[in-house]
């Protein structure tokens, strides 16, 4: 079970949670065999500081302490090495011997500082947060005037906790027994432990370059609020960056060796700006143009670009003009569909036959004699 009063082992073990967490921060390239990443952030995240070191033809990372004498701004130049798996027990000199130092930050103070001081502060925090929480349970407090009494409510306080049903069976237990109501919480609104708790793993998660908010004030952060403390979340960061990068090239240039170093895990995703050019981003850039103008394949000059844009240009005049073709022959095939004449029907003409004029005589005369008899049956009909 979780004992929320041992401070100094639930102070270790928050601290050992975070450095899982800070271990991934960064990620190395082409690293020996003999120097591994984890045990080589170990060391500079916890010591602040490691020794990079030959030997028996194998580099390694040696923790130590600095000694010796100091230079004209008062560092010291040497670091003693004591590592009793390897039988090695030696001062190096950080100026004339074949090694480097290898720090964490500018003043070699690792994390182990930050996470002690606002982890220590968590822990004192869940024992409030444990107190106020079993005060929360007594809503009651009992009194009792003489032992028998006292054994008695004891035992009657047992079966109920126990879900058994109790019998008081003498009076004089209710006489001797007194009642008292207690405050609960002191007084102390759980909320306010709550707040600080968040408050503190907020700044511990902002030392180490992660972004969370804390609000304590109302209920919701508008967007500028939440931006408002992504700047004090970098500096520390970038310093760890700058100094393994500036190892990195003294260890490359001393071993003869190739290795590189970049943010990793989600560190990856939140620093993309680059500080005095930490990262070799403005420096690689600039290498490259350089090479590029040597080989006079250099930035793009004015008649490139203009060469471009007129080669975009023709790709699109030849699409309009592709356009334009296909929407005339679309119109010439309406056109040509309109003008078809319409077909002609399976109909045979009429031959032509000349109006004989004698049939025609007779019959006007016909149609004459034929209206005469009916006006003629008419009158008779009048008479």
């Amino acid at each position: 079970m979780y004992n929320v009063t041992a401070k100094d082992e639930n102070l270790k073990a928050l601290n050992l949670e975070m450095l899982n967490k800070t271990l991934s921060m960064f990620e190395y390239e082409n690293l020996p065999e003999s120097l591994p990443s984890f045990e080589l952030e170990k060391l500079l995240q916890v010591e602040g500081c490691c020794l990079i070191a030959e030997h028996n033809n194998e580099l390694y990372a040696f923790s130590g302490s600095l000694g010796g004498e100091t230079d004209v701004y008062g560092n010291y130049t040497q670091f003693t090495v004591a590592n009793t798996y390897l039988k090695l027990n030696k001062q190096f000199d950080l100026i004339n011997d074949k090694c480097v130092l290898f720090c964490n930050d500018d003043l070699r103070i690792g994390l182990i500082p930050t996470f002690t001081r606002l982890n220590s502060a968590i822990v004192e925090n869940d024992i409030n947060i444990n107190l106020w929480g079993v005060n929360s349970r007594q809503q009651k407090m009992i009194s009792a005037s003489d032992d028998k009494t006292k054994t008695s409510a004891d035992l009657y306080l047992k079966k109920i906790v126990d879900g058994e049903l109790s019998v008081v069976g003498d009076s004089s237990f209710l006489e001797n027994l007194k009642s008292h109501t207690t405050s609960s919480s002191g007084g102390v609104n759980v909320k306010e432990f709550i707040e600080l708790t968040q408050y503190l793993k907020s700044n511990l998660y902002n030392s180490v370059g992660l972004s969370s908010q804390f609000n304590m004030k109302k209920e919701r952060l508008i967007s500028s609020e939440v931006d408002m403390g992504e700047d004090s979340i970098f500096p520390l960061v970038y310093s760890m960056m700058k100094n393994r990068i500036a190892a990195l090239e003294k260890i490359n240039e001393t071993f003869d060796l190739q290795i590189d170093v970049d943010f990793g895990s989600v560190w990856a995703l939140k620093n993309k700006k680059l500080v005095d050019d930490v990262i070799n981003g403005g420096s690689e850039n600039e290498n490259e143009n350089s090479e590029l103008k040597n080989d006079g394949l250099g930035e793009p000059g004015v008649d490139d670009i203009e060469g471009d844009i007129q080669t975009e240009q023709g790709e699109g005049q030849t699409d309009t003009e592709e356009l334009e073709e296909e929407e005339n022959q679309e119109r010439e095939r309406e056109q040509g569909e309109s003008s078809d004449p319409e077909p002609e029907l399976d109909t045979e003409e009429e031959p032509d036959v000349e109006p004989d004029v004698e049939n025609s005589g007779e019959a006007e005369e016909e149609d004459e004699t034929e209206e005469e008899d009916e006006t003629e049956d008419k009158n008779k009909g009048v008479e």
